[in-house]
C-alpha cells in the first residue's frame, strides 16, 4: 500500500546554506549583476542632494534597479534549472524578455506593501516629531502607536507571503502575470505559516547584513566623509540583494516540490 509522503520543509538554516553554496558557485556573475547599477547610482547620488534627488535621477534609479532585480532573478533560475552558468551580458539581454510580465506582477506587489508602506511613512512621521521636540508621546501612547502600525502592516504581510512567489514563476514556468500570481498563492496553500517562519528568517539575516553595511559605512565616514554615502548604497544593494534572490528563490523550489540534494535532510 502506497502512503502520500508529507511534505517537509526545509529549516531556514538549511536553506541559507544552500543559499551560501549557491552564492559561492556563481558569486562573479551575481555580485556584477547589481554592482554594474549599484556603483554608478550610488556614485552620482553622492554628488546629489541624497534628501532631495532629481525626479529623473530617481525614475531612472527605480527602472534600473528593477532591470537589474529582474536580470538577478534570471541568472538564478538559469544557474539553478538549466545549469547554465551565465554571462553578464546575457542576464540583462535574455532577462528583459521577462520585463513586461515581471512589471506588471511588481505593481501588484506595490499594491500589496501599500498597508506596510504607510505604516512605515507613519511611524517615521511620529520618531521625526518626537526626535525634533513637537511631540511630547509617552511611552504607553508609543506603544500605541506601534500596535496600530503592525496592525495596519497585517494585510501587507499576508498578501505578500502569498503572492511575491509570481516573481520567480513568471520566469521559472514561462507565465503570464495572472497564472503566475495565482500559481505563487497555491504554493502557499496549507504552508502559509511555515512559509512566513522562513520568510521571516531570511528577513532577519538580512537585517544583520544591513547593520554590519551600515557599521562599515560609518566607519567609512571618518576617513572619506563624501563617498560614505556612496559606499552604504552600494554595498547595501551588492551585499544583500544576491542572497536575498537566491534565498528566494530556493523557498520557492521547495514549495514547488523540488527535491534538491543538499536541502534532504
Amino acid at each position: 500500500m502506497s502512503h502520500k509522503s508529507k511534505f517537509v520543509m526545509p529549516t531556514g538554516r538549511r536553506l541559507l546554506k544552500q543559499t551560501w553554496r549557491d552564492l559561492k558557485a556563481h558569486w562573479r556573475l551575481y555580485l556584477s549583476i547589481p554592482a554594474v547599477v549599484a556603483v554608478p547610482t550610488g556614485v552620482i547620488g553622492a554628488y546629489l542632494d541624497s534628501t532631495n534627488p532629481s525626479e529623473t535621477f530617481t525614475v531612472i534609479s527605480v527602472v534600473a534597479f528593477m532591470f537589474m532585480t529582474l536580470s538577478l532573478f534570471y541568472a538564478v533560475i538559469q544557474c539553478k534549472r538549466d545549469g547554465v552558468d551565465l554571462r553578464l551580458r546575457g542576464a540583462y539581454y535574455d532577462g528583459s524578455a521577462f520585463f513586461v510580465k515581471y512589471l506588471l506582477i511588481s505593481l501588484v506587489l506595490f499594491v500589496a506593501a501599500l498597508p506596510l508602506l504607510i505604516a512605515l511613512e507613519g511611524m517615521a512621521y511620529v520618531n521625526s516629531m518626537i526626535a525634533t521636540g513637537q511631540s511630547t508621546l509617552s511611552l504607553p501612547g508609543l506603544a500605541l502607536v506601534t500596535a496600530l502600525a503592525v496592525l495596519i502592516s497585517l494585510p501587507s504581510f499576508w498578501l505578500l507571503s502569498r503572492f511575491i512567489w509570481a516573481l520567480p514563476v513568471v520566469i521559472w514556468d514561462s507565465v503570464w502575470p495572472v497564472s503566475a500570481l495565482r500559481r505563487g498563492r497555491t504554493l502557499t496553500l496549507k504552508r502559509f505559516w511555515k512559509t512566513v517562519a522562513r520568510l521571516a528568517f531570511g528577513v532577519l539575516v538580512g537585517i544583520g547584513l544591513t547593520l554590519a553595511v551600515t557599521a562599515l559605512s560609518i566607519l567609512a565616514a571618518f576617513v572619506w566623509p563624501l563617498g560614505a554615502y556612496a559606499l552604504f548604497s552600494v554595498l547595501s544593494v551588492v551585499v544583500i540583494l544576491p542572497p536575498a534572490v537566491i534565498y528566494c528563490v530556493n523557498l520557492y523550489r521547495v514549495l514547488a516540490g523540488d527535491e534538491l540534494p543538499e536541502l534532504v535532510n
